[in-house]
């Protein structure tokens, strides 16, 4: 039972085919999640995201089709303050594989205070505020 809950659709840069793209935070109670969506790297026009308290960011890492890589993703993760980055959009497609072991090695780097979580397709993963 959540007293609070919204979901809130903010810019997504995903090229000029895809003038419609979003991302979505998603808020249950006192936590937000980022839902980044297919997005290229454009901080600028993130600012009021950065300002929201995120505790969980979804960012793609394939870096194909104007999408973030693993780099840019942990750079965002940083930028947006968040407690968790959970990478998606990698290994679904021969084109465009992402690669998980880059993001994670730029976690440590660009966002060392920001827990890297790499799941499988089902797997459970429980957050809880500190």
């Amino acid at each position: 039972h959540y007293e609070h809950f919204a979901l809130t659709g903010v810019y997504a840069d995903h090229g000029e085919l895809a003038p419609d793209a979003l991302g979505v935070v998603l808020t249950v109670g006192d936590i937000r999640v980022w839902h980044v969506g297919d997005t290229a790297y454009r901080p600028d026009k993130w600012q009021s995201v950065f300002n929201m308290d995120i505790d969980i960011i979804v960012p793609p890492i394939n870096g194909a089709f104007g999408n973030l890589n693993g780099v840019e993703a942990a750079r965002l993760a940083h930028d947006a303050r968040a407690r968790v980055a959970i990478p998606c959009h990698f290994w679904m497609f021969v084109e465009h594989n992402g690669d998980p072991a880059q993001f994670m090695a730029a976690c440590k780097e660009y966002a060392p205070t920001v827990q890297p979580v790499l799941l499988s397709q089902g797997e459970l993963f429980m957050y809880q505020k500190r």
